[in-house]
């Protein structure tokens, strides 16, 4: 009999455990799947990838929108369902670097597979590239050495005067407005710049464009953010995208601020 009880204890704990287990690893309703949240991710990233190599077949935000339901659609699921599992994500940060550890090397796998050095060393003379070349993605903490992400490109034989910089990448988890800015110097010692204030975890997109009559030498820029002491903040789906002139993109220039070094130093 006290065998019997013994073995019945042990098929109870082990039940409790397994359920434990299972409500560890298991989701709420309503909120995807590591494993779903992971495939839908990849292919929103490829989405995107394509929305910006073909930017004439996708040139506004309709367009963009038809291209991401059609992904949603294959995965069986919505916009809202996306935004609300992404929410969740974003209070389970854990969860979130583990979904995008993953995406980050099926795409690489993907990438290395189609030939990647040679499709970008060819693309980047092209009138659409990413010219972003660090990581995708970030996560600041407590234990970042810093709470801003800075990048400097050298002028190269690439660059046409008109070029339009696009700084774009999506926030998440974030308490406190950040900062966002793109600077581009020239060879009189002149610097354009353009600046926007992140308010909510979304998209941030900031543009700035090349003077046609001054010779730019750098663009740069960063990204930063006023952190509490144990928040953490994640950043996805960085890139920088150069565009060659076009009348609509020009205009932005109106947008932009300038000052000039020489002045300053009288």
């Amino acid at each position: 009999m006290h065998d019997l009880n013994n073995t019945f204890s042990i098929i109870i704990v082990s039940i409790i455990m397994s359920i434990a287990l299972s409500s560890c690893h298991n989701t709420p309703k309503g909120v995807l799947s590591e494993k779903k949240m992971t495939e839908l991710l990849i292919d929103l990233h490829k989405a995107e990838a394509l929305s910006e190599i073909k930017y004439r077949d996708f040139p506004n935000d309709s367009a963009k929108l038809q291209l991401k339901q059609a992904v949603y659609n294959l995965h069986q699921t919505d916009q809202a369902t996306f935004d609300s599992s992404l929410r969740w994500y974003g209070y389970h940060v854990d969860k979130l670097s583990e979904v995008y550890d993953n995406v980050i090397k099926e795409l690489e796998a993907e990438v290395e597979k189609a030939g990647s050095v040679a499709v970008l060393s060819t693309s980047i003379m092209g009138d659409s590239v990413n010219a972003w070349t660090g990581a995708s993605s970030y996560v600041f903490n407590r234990l970042s050495p810093v709470n801003r992400l800075d990048f400097t490109l050298k002028k190269d034989n690439a660059w046409e005067k008109g070029d339009s910089y696009t700084f774009q990448f999506k926030t998440l988890n974030k308490a406190n407005p950040g900062n966002v800015a793109i600077f581009i110097d020239y060879d009189n010692n002149t610097t354009d710049y353009v600046s926007h204030s992140i308010e909510d975890d979304s998209w941030t997109r900031l543009t700035a464009v090349m003077d046609t009559l001054r010779n730019p030498v750098s663009v740069y820029g960063f990204v930063s953010f006023d952190m509490n002491q144990n928040e953490e903040i994640f950043v996805d789906s960085l890139s920088l995208v150069r565009r060659r002139f076009d009348t609509s993109s020009y205009r932005r220039r109106y947008n932009q601020q300038q000052f000039n070094f020489k002045s300053e130093k009288r």
